[in-house]
């Protein structure tokens, strides 16, 4: 199964993934992939990092130009860490075994096929043969780009938004797992 996670900016995405990887690890499910959390300094956000949700280990994904002590592609005020991007790929290629991969986010800078072979990863662990279900991140004004990148996968779309944030994981889970979860 494949879930397409839209929303707007700090909407709660990764939020929402951390919830359901949460949820899922409870009942026995391997998770894998990446989740890019937001870096602030104060309330001021300077720029995302990878996690990698095997290893917990991260690198640095993005940083506000003026922060960055790196060069790379730029996308709009920030800088795109090239070790970043690598390291995220190759934490998508070591899930490939797992049960629930998380592709967090999916950016203007991957669909539009810049910076390194992040996207031919995404592409190929989706189209695989596996029994994995996948939750991919992308923001709302980027979905209909996405989905034309991606035309031959099938997406469930759930959008993250402050009515659905809270109701999502449990959610998610119960469709992707296809498990009931006791009340609490």
């Amino acid at each position: 199964m494949n879930i397409l996670l839209t929303g707007d900016p700090r909407s709660g995405k990764t939020t929402v993934c951390k919830k359901l990887i949460e949820i899922a690890t409870n009942h026995g499910t391997e998770c894998g992939g990446i989740l890019c959390p937001e870096v602030n300094a104060g309330i001021d956000r300077i720029g995302c990092d990878v996690e990698n949700l095997i290893t917990k280990e991260k690198e640095v994904m993005s940083r506000l130009k003026d922060k960055a002590d790196f060069e790379g592609p730029e996308v709009g005020s920030y800088l795109l860490n090239p070790r970043g991007q690598e390291f995220g790929r190759r934490s998508l290629e070591a899930a490939r075994s797992c049960d629930l991969v998380f592709i967090d986010e999916i950016g203007k800078v991957e669909i539009e096929g810049k910076g390194n072979d992040f996207m031919d990863t995404a592409r190929e662990l989706l189209a695989s043969d596996n029994n994995t279900n996948y939750v991919v991140i992308v923001r709302n004004r980027l979905k209909d780009q996405f989905l034309r990148k991606f035309p031959r996968f099938n997406f469930d779309i759930f959008e993250v938004n402050k009515e659905t944030r809270d109701i999502l994981p449990e959610k998610l889970f119960r469709k992707i797992i296809k498990k009931d979860i006791p009340e609490k």
